[in-house]
């Protein structure tokens, strides 16, 4: 007996959305396999890791990752701010010096790509330290 109704509407769209998630899976796996494992690695440890393993920006405490950080690289500072931020727009201005859980838990995971490309311990400590 063929099924009608919501159930029936409910089972398109669960069938849909599998579908989709197969064919994304696909997608990623043949792009990810066109990029040697090296290129990976190099941009870990050259790109993510010379920029993100520098001490400006590990938090105090550690693990208290900025929010903002200027545009020249320095962590946003109300004592001294950065040009590109004296000037922000209201939406922007009134954040500043807040500390948002969303790019906290950004930085934390970077730091964890970082581990699992490269084994560096520094960069598994600080993903500990954001997680904490």
């Amino acid at each position: 007996m063929a099924r009608s109704g919501p159930t029936r509407t409910r089972e398109l769209a669960l069938r849909r959305c599998l579908f989709a998630l197969a064919v994304l899976s696909l997608v990623t796996s043949v792009a990810a396999a066109a990029i040697p494992p090296a290129v990976w690695l190099a941009h870990a440890e050259h790109d993510l890791g010379r920029f993100w393993l520098d001490p400006r920006y590990q938090g105090d405490p550690v693990g208290s990752f900025p929010t903002f950080i200027c545009g020249d690289g320095r962590v946003w500072d109300p004592a001294d701010p950065c040009p590109s931020l004296a000037d922000a727009p209201e939406w922007i201005a009134s954040e500043l010096g807040r500390q948002d859980l969303r790019m906290v838990s950004r930085q934390t995971y970077t730091y964890g790509v970082i581990f699992h490309l490269s084994g560096n311990p520094e960069a598994l400590a600080l993903a500990r330290a954001g997680a904490r």
